[in-house]
């Protein structure tokens, strides 16, 4: 987590390694203690999609 200068948005960022071809589900939500901060950002990895547009 990191600030946006000059503003009050803060950005997460992560890298993703996938090994093979499954879906990868990913959920993300910030929080303090048990209260949520946050909406919840999710998304789903097709890795093996990236593969069948490389080759």
């Amino acid at each position: 987590m990191e600030p946006i200068m000059d503003t009050r948005i803060w950005r997460a960022a992560f890298d993703l390694k996938a090994t093979g071809t499954d879906p990868i589900d990913l959920r993300m939500y910030l929080k303090l203690d048990d209260a949520p901060l946050s909406e919840t950002w999710m998304f789903q990895h097709l890795p093996g999609l990236d593969n069948q547009r490389q080759g």
